[in-house]
């Protein structure tokens, strides 16, 4: 160990004397020792440079050195290198360029002829183990700040050769929020490590100690390890600089510091599941079975397992390609070695053209944003690409199009793409002027990219030198996910030393006379007279219409599609559709580029693969089900456990009896008829929040009347029916079959979406079932009271309403805790139809076989899938669905009633069961008994009409306006939002540059409903409506654009954690002028559980505001006194307590 004396130095050499003062900022000075340079405390100042003419030390601290700012300013400007050729891809000529950069260093400052980063360099550094100065220790490993506001991590400590100076080398890092690049994530407490900086760094430069934890974990957010250390520094993203190239990379597993890495496999098995090694995919077998022939007894091995290079050949890498036009990405992927599984694009002509080539492959015509509804297992690939149509952003593109804005939207898709095929590697290609003129539209991408978990590397690529006959250059990224290895590019195959530059001849030479999209008769026919020129050169960029100046050699015809396919490098057996066959070929990224690019990525893959491949799984296994991103499940019952008869629920309860018998029906079926028959609720909690559902559920039916969209749909079918002793429907003089008034009653309650709600796995509204409920049992009740004997004569009472109210939520929520209906396409109704059916069943005196009977019906029936929720097809269904699956219960009830049976395995039956046709084969998961435990959690829409994911953000949004007030700024000076939110809010309402349609778009769209809040400081329910102020203002149709959402991966585990169930959004406002507004953070709506009490007073006031456009004070104030006295309420009889709401006259819809 060695150690320097130092002497105090001269007040001369001190810019000021006095104590530094510290400033406090994101790194938090517990974590952190100070180097004091204040008078009492100078040192060591001339040890490491003597300042010859005694002028005061320059205080500005300097970033690093002249070649670190060099770099850095390559960061900032990613200055591509220069081409020979010249095409519209490009701007301004190499000249030109040449020009520019002696300008810029005509006017680059000179650096000062004495610095002391120049006199380091001129003498020797000896490495040394670790030193120690004034009884402080240096040495690799430690941590620094230094006075410039960058970090370093020190990994060699240096003195130079006379002794009297010590320097630093190592990892150096910036704060990501002082990091140039807009692509880089600016996080509190994050770093970013600059790996093409390598400077020494003299001892004067260090300003304290700081603790920096270098961690491999993707989680820019919602690192439990960052919270568990709030006060420490963070890296985990290294740029690196090469030439034209720039990455961005995830901090290796190497890289990481002990306790804060974590292994790739483990990485990859949390992002995207069980991974199979080599591929997904299998290749058909054609091996025949191993014959030991040197053994007396002949032995065939069918058994013999496969080594790693047999599983190589053996599998494939999974393909997906988004906006695939005819398929050149594809047509590269599979010459590369790669299984085309899935493509979509929204041409109907280029989709015809890719199936015509790629029959094994699933190609859509689609949107994006609609192909991404499919259910999670089909999106899975392992390799994807999207390259969004990039005609906005070519340097050709010179006036607006009436498709820019659309296309402008699709690039910032590609990160939606990502999050639900989670590739684990993904490609875009794009034109060059989108980092050339839209560097920060590029940026954007990157950034949303890296938020996820993803490193990426980009960089402007000239296809000539990868084999196509062209001048044209192109922007290639390849990202890849948590737990893998970053590719390179692949390096050029054609240019000096290498393969000779493609030419023209050579593409189009060997085309065979006659062969199709190649009529030269015709082409010549239209004439031309151009001057001939040499075969023998590259062709200019081929576009959609062809390319400027892009003709034959001969001067006499224009290309072929054919030709122009072949200098695309299409081979000449690709096949083309009838109709826009050039606009595809212009279109297409070139085979050969996608070829080199794609073996590339396998190589890579596999490396990876194999290098695994000598890791234990139960290593892995054992390490994953202890990593804090995994929760056990914990789910607690409100009651004691209940005994079922029924296997589904015996792993979750104790006291169970083994072997259980076997029954008749599927034991999910039967389950569900036992705890309707046979379970007794006996939870004040959930009696009292029940009552509050009750009410709530009645007021946000009555204020649906107000609408002539809903109001259109009631009544009886024929006009002018009245049923006798029929279902009465509130607010109404309908009297209808209980069928047709369950469906009324559904239709009022869901059409506003402004009652309560529950989010899990699946989300839904469980009051949906009181349409039902409620219509059976007033028919009842008015039919017994007329001397009817339905279920035995009786009268129901208002408390069996609300029992059966607890037991369809317990049966809806349950349901939905472990099992998402929404990721195979179905829409939540399902679950009302299931629960509604197995509670009006025994409302209506069924037994509970017969229930069960009515459930295996629901499950039978046709179900509603989802497509009316989502582009294209979005429309009001999803506001009357919910009264649809409540007529069709009661309607199935009925007919079992009249002798209908069931279907004994209607779930499990192989190929025609409920699993097998529409769950992938699944069966349901459970994570708790049916008792009562969804009624007493069950969320309340108390401060907005608005989807419940949204609800959160919303009251954020109003925090937001007073701040905006206080600053006296308004909505227009905003100049974005990032909404920081949980994974369910971006599936369902993230719905950024979708077109906002209609009622059914615009009450579920967060970004919709966050800008009108921002904007009118109110959301109310005429605010979704066709025509009304939000819906027509343009102030929130920009602001709604500029709202983007990005998951927080631990706000997504807040979510599903039984003992929390938050709903968490985080709004953080950036301004015009620079001003960044501190994040408004809400973790739970009013109506959460965690906030009942504080809900209370406003789900009653809620109700009142209802009532009061339908009824005069008296009856008011008689509906209040009814519904705030709990034996009041649950002792009325049904009919006489509808009989509270009818009216003779509806109240005028808008």
């Amino acid at each position: 160990m060695s150690s320097i004396q130092a002497r105090e130095p001269s007040i001369l050499e001190i810019a000021d004397p006095s104590p530094t003062t510290l400033e406090i900022d994101d790194s938090d000075t517990y974590s952190s020792v100070t180097l004091d340079y204040g008078s009492d405390g100078l040192r060591h100042a001339d040890d490491v440079v003597i300042i010859s003419d005694n002028r005061p030390r320059d205080p500005t601290p300097f970033l690093l050195s002249a070649n670190a700012a060099a770099n850095l300013r390559e960061l900032v400007d990613l200055n591509i290198p220069t081409f020979q050729a010249f095409d519209e891809d490009d701007y301004c000529t190499d000249e030109e360029f040449e020009l520019l950069l002696q300008s810029w260093q005509l006017h680059t400052p000179s650096p000062r002829v004495t610095t002391p980063v120049e006199e380091i360099r001129e003498t020797t550094k000896l490495p040394l183990e670790e030193v120690c100065i004034d009884g402080i220790l240096y040495k690799p490993g430690q941590s620094l700040e230094l006075y410039d506001g960058s970090y370093l991590r020190i990994c060699t400590v240096l003195k130079d050769s006379t002794g009297a100076a010590v320097y630093f080398s190592g990892r150096q890092l910036l704060k990501t929020r002082n990091h140039a690049g807009t692509y880089v994530p600016k996080e509190r407490n994050e770093l970013v490590w600059i790996a093409n900086v390598t400077d020494i760094i003299p001892f004067h430069m260090v300003k304290r100690f700081v603790n920096i934890n270098f961690t491999n974990i993707c989680q820019l957010r919602g690192d439990r390890q960052k919270t568990a250390k709030p006060n420490d520094l963070w890296c985990r993203l290294k740029e690196t600089l090469k030439g034209g190239e720039v990455s961005i990379e995830y901090v290796t597993f190497a890289e990481a510091d002990e306790g804060h890495k974590t292994e790739p496999a483990i990485l990859r098995q949390l992002w995207r599941g069980k991974t199979r090694a080599f591929g997904e995919e299998d290749r058909p077998r054609d091996r025949s079975p191993v014959i030991v022939l040197d053994n007396p007894d002949p032995v065939v091995d069918l058994t013999c397992s496969e080594s790693v290079e047999e599983r190589k050949r053996r599998r494939q890498y999974t393909f997906g390609d988004g906006f695939c036009g005819a398929g050149g990405v594809s047509c590269g992927a599979r010459r590369a070695g790669l299984y085309n599984k899935w493509a979509f694009d929204n041409s109907q002509y280029a989709t015809s053209t890719y199936r015509l080539n790629f029959e094994d492959a699933y190609c859509e015509l689609s949107d994006i944003f609609s192909f991404l509804t499919s259910n999670d297992e089909f999106l899975r690939v392992d390799v994807s690409h999207g390259s969004p149509p990039c005609q906005t952003f070519s340097p050709a593109h010179t006036t607006e199009g009436v498709h820019d804005e659309e296309n402008s939207a699709c690039i910032f898709s590609s990160a939606d793409l990502i999050r639900r095929a989670k590739p684990r590697v993904h490609t875009m290609e794009e034109t060059s002027g989108l980092l050339d003129r839209h560097r920060d539209t590029l940026h954007r991408v990157i950034n949303d990219f890296i938020e996820i978990g993803y490193s990426v590397r980009w960089c402007i690529l000239r296809l000539i030198e990868y084999g196509v006959p062209q001048t044209r250059k192109r922007l290639l990224v390849i990202a890849s996910g948590p737990g893998e290895t970053l590719p390179p590019f692949p390096r050029p195959s054609h240019g000096p030393g290498l393969g000779e530059y493609p030419t023209i001849s050579q593409a189009i030479r060997n085309i065979p006379l006659g062969a199709p999209d190649h009529d030269v008769q015709a082409a010549l026919s239209r004439g031309m007279d151009k001057p001939p020129y040499d075969p023998h050169r590259p062709a200019g960029t081929i576009t959609c219409g062809g390319g400027d100046n892009n003709y034959h050699p001969s001067g006499r015809r224009n290309f072929t599609n054919r030709e122009l396919a072949c200098l695309q490098t299409f081979p000449i057996n690709f096949r083309f559709g009838p109709r826009e066959v050039r606009k595809q070929i212009g279109n297409a990224v070139p085979p050969s580029l996608a070829e080199a690019m794609y073996k590339e990525i396998i190589r890579t893959l596999q490396q990876t693969d194999e290098e695994e491949s000598r890791i234990s799984v139960s290593r892995i296994s054992s390490a994953t089900s202890s990593f804090s991103s995994l929760n056990a499940l914990r789910a607690v019952n409100s009651t004691a456990p209940r005994v079922s008869r029924f296997s589904t629920m015996t792993p979750l309860q104790s006291g169970s009896q083994d072997g259980a018998l076997q029954k008749p029906y599927d034991p999910e079926i039967q389950d569900m008829a036992n705890y309707i028959h046979n379970y007794e609720v006996n939870s004040d909690l959930a009696y009292d929040t029940a009552r509050l559902v009750f009410l709530d559920t009645l007021g946000c039916g009555l204020e649906a009347l107000k609408f002539k969209e809903c109001t259109k749909l009631l009544g009886p079918v024929v006009e002018g029916t009245v049923v006798p002793n029929g279902t009465r429907v509130p607010g109404t003089p309908y009297q209808l079959d209980p069928v047709n008034g369950a469906f009324n009653i559904g239709a009022m309650i869901r059409w506003l979406d402004y009652n309560d709600c529950w989010l899990a796995a699946e989300w839904g509204h469980p009051s949906d079932n009181l349409g039902g409920i409620l219509a059976v049992a007033d028919w009842i009740s008015r039919t017994n009271r007329a001397g009817g004997n339905i279920a035995g004569g009786k009268i129901v009472k208002v408390k069996e309403v609300l029992e059966a109210m607890i037991k369809a939520h317990e049966i809806q929520g349950v349901l939905a805790l472990e099992n998402s209906y929404n990721k195979v396409g179905l829409d939540h109704v399902v679950l009302v139809k299931v629960a509604t059916t197995a509670v009006v069943a025994k409302m209506l005196g069924l037994s509970e076989k017969q229930t069960a009977d009515a459930i295996s019906q629901a499950f039978v029936d046709g179900q509603s899938l989802r497509t009316y929720r989502h582009s294209p097809n979005t429309m009001s269904r999803k506001s009357w669905a919910a009264g649809d699956a409540c007529q069709r219960a009661v309607n199935l009830v009925l007919k079992v009633q009249k002798g209908e049976g069931g279907l004994h395995t209607v779930l499990s039956a192989p190929v025609w069961g409920f699993y097998d046709v529409l769950f992938k084969g699944n069966k349901f998961k459970f994570q708790r008994p049916y008792g009562s435990y969804v009624m007493e959690n069950v969320l309340f829409k108390v401060s907005y009409p608005a989807e419940f994911h949204s609800q959160t953000a919303i009251e954020a949004a109003e925090i937001i306006n007073k701040k905006l007030a206080a600053l006296g700024k308004s909505a227009k000076d905003i100049k974005e939002v990032t909404n920081r939110t949980h994974e369910a809010c971006i599936r369902i309402i993230d719905k950024q540059f979708k077109a906002m349609d209609n009622f059914a778009d615009r009450d579920h769209c967060v970004q919709y409903m966050v800008a009108t809040m921002l904007a009118f400081n109110r959301l109310t329910a005429t605010d979704y409506a066709d025509g009304s102020e939000a819906a027509t203002s343009p102030l929130v149709e920009d602001l709604r654009k500029r709202i983007r959402c990005v998951e927080d991966t631990q706000f997504t585990t807040d979510y599903h954690d039984p003992a929390k169930r938050t709903i968490p959004n985080a709004l953080t406002v950036t301004l015009n002028d620079g001003t960044v507004l501190e994040e408004v953070v809400v973790e739970a709506p009013l109506g959460h559980r965690l906030r009942r009490e504080e809900a209370k007073p406003e789900i009653l006031a809620k109700y009142k505001r209802h009532l009061q456009a339908h009824f005069e004070q008296a009856r008011i104030d008689e509906l209040l006194d009814v519904g705030l006295n709990k034996s009041a309420l649950e002792g009325y009889d049904v009919d006489k307590y509808v009989d509270l709401y009818v009216k003779d006259k509806m109240v005028a819809s808008a």
